[in-house]
Order: C-alpha cells, then structure tokens, then sequence
C-alpha cells in the first residue's frame, strides 16, 4: 500500500530475476519447500503476478501412501477424534492421497501383530519390497509432489 512503490521496477526485477534463475534450464518448473503451521504442513499451490502484487496460495499438503512393493498391502488410518477408517486396500504401483492438514496414525496387521506409525501432515510414504519380511513402509524423501 506504498504509493512511494515503483510497481513497473518492482515487475522488472521480478521477471528478470526469474528469468536469470531458469535460463539454464529448458522448463520453468521448481520445487518450493512446505511451510510448516503447528503440526500441519502447506504447500505451495500457485504463484501468480495480480499487479501490483506477486500472489502465493498455499493449500494443506496432501498425505501420500504409495505402494512400489511387489505385494498388495492393507492398511488403516486415523485422525484425531475420527474412528479407524479403513481398511485400505493398495495394489502395486498404485497411492492413495489424503487431503488432511493433521498428522495421521497408520496401523497395518503384519503377521498377526499391528504395526502402528504416526504420518506427518504433507508425508509421501511409500511400501517397498524387502529381501525377506515382505513390504515395509519408508519415507520418500526430496518428495514435494503428492
């Protein structure tokens, strides 16, 4: 609300500093880290130019539970004051998304025991496949695209 602002410098820097930071690549696309709010997690979701000002919209990060095992996987989940929900049935090479702003507790039976995890709001987890045991659960990392 500066009327001393000069928006038309301010739009040049702007794109010229844009430009600088992607002249070596041949997209324009790069990763923005989450923002963490408590135990919830953003994400950057669009970034627009509404003159005279740059714009950000964050959205909840999504939780992402993906299966590159070689096995089907049932699990369930919960949130707080929510029931168990579930069970979940993951096949091969398929996620499920959850759009939750809340970190959220995982369970699965593994030969007739419960094991039990506590997902980060905006986690991307994913199964893979062990030399013996079967699938475990590992945190995908570097992931900001779920």
């Amino acid at each position: 609300e500066d009327a001393t602002l000069d928006v038309a410098a301010v739009n040049e820097t702007f794109q010229a500093c844009w430009n600088a930071w992607n002249r070596d690549e041949p997209l324009v696309e790069r990763d923005a880290s989450d923002i963490g709010l408590g135990s919830s997690r953003l994400r950057l979701s669009e970034l627009s130019w509404v003159p005279p000002r740059l714009a950000l919209t964050y959205e909840a990060a999504r939780l992402k539970i993906g299966n590159a095992s070689d096995s089907t996987v049932t699990y369930q989940t919960k949130g707080p004051h929510h029931p168990w929900g579930g069970p979940f049935t993951l096949e091969p090479g398929a996620a499920h998304k959850f759009d939750v702003a809340f970190p959220m507790l995982f369970r699965r039976q593994v030969n007739g025991r419960w094991e039990h995890f506590t997902l980060p709001a905006g986690a991307h987890v994913e199964f893979r496949t062990r030399p013996k045991g079967g699938p475990r659960l590992f945190t995908v990392r570097g992931s900001t695209k779920n």
